[in-house]
């Protein structure tokens, strides 16, 4: 496979290492659906490692809207508020860990987090930003999504 695919494409696991490999060279955010226990969290490890990325790894299905929009505050001098980030993400002013060319941003179990969970992380995985902050430049952060197939989890969503 010499081309990057543009939507969704049906891959072996043997296989998904080297198309989620194009997908992150060519900026965009693969989303890697499959059943459990299939070995999904170790290529994005596997991934990380041979591009020497720091991996954080995010659980979607553990966080609140707060983890990935920031807490709010509210700046009295300016009478407005905003949103202060978590720690857990880099942003564009942070300097790239000793010893990594960057970040791999890993949200694991999408598909079982809530539905305004899944709105926060869209904010990450589209627009590159926590609140109002942007995250450090792409060529450095790798964001994956991970998910397992609905049927076979063993979590299920408010909403089913």
């Amino acid at each position: 496979m010499d081309s990057v695919p543009s939507s969704e494409l049906t891959v072996k696991p043997s296989e998904a290492y080297n198309v989620i490999r194009k997908v992150l060279k060519s900026g965009r955010v693969p989303m890697l659906h499959g059943s459990p226990a299939i070995g999904k969290s170790s290529i994005i490890y596997a991934l990380a490692a041979a591009s020497k990325l720091l991996v954080i790894d995010l659980r979607l299905s553990q966080c609140e809207p707060t983890d990935l929009l920031g807490f709010p505050y509210l700046d009295k001098a300016r009478n407005k508020s905003g949103y202060t980030p978590m720690d857990t993400f880099p942003l564009e002013t942070d300097a790239i860990p000793e010893g990594y060319n960057g970040w791999l941003l890993f949200l694991d179990e999408l598909t079982s987090a809530t539905p305004p969970v899944q709105a926060a992380a869209y904010k990450v995985i589209l627009d590159r930003m926590v609140g109002n902050h942007k995250l450090h430049k792409m060529f450095s952060l790798s964001v994956q999504a991970i998910s397992n197939l609905t049927m076979l989890w063993c979590i299920q969503c408010p909403q089913h």
